[in-house]
């Protein structure tokens, strides 16, 4: 098992970003948090095998910006 942090910046709130990942992550069975934060990002924390933080990380592009 791996920890990630990831802060993903750009339009991310207000637009469904964090449901999306909170989604993908459950799918995935990826266990951590998803928040904004106050400057307009999104900070996630994730705990799974590095296979599935990958495919984790590349399912963000599809998340609505």
């Amino acid at each position: 098992m791996k920890t990630v942090e990831i802060t993903i910046s750009g339009r991310v709130q207000k637009v469904g970003f964090r449901a999306c990942v909170r989604k993908v992550a459950t799918d995935l069975s990826v266990t951590g948090t998803v928040f904004n934060l106050p400057d307009g990002r999104v900070q996630v924390y994730a705990t799974a095998e590095p296979i599935i933080l990958e495919k984790l990380i590349s399912s963000f592009y599809g998340c609505p910006r």
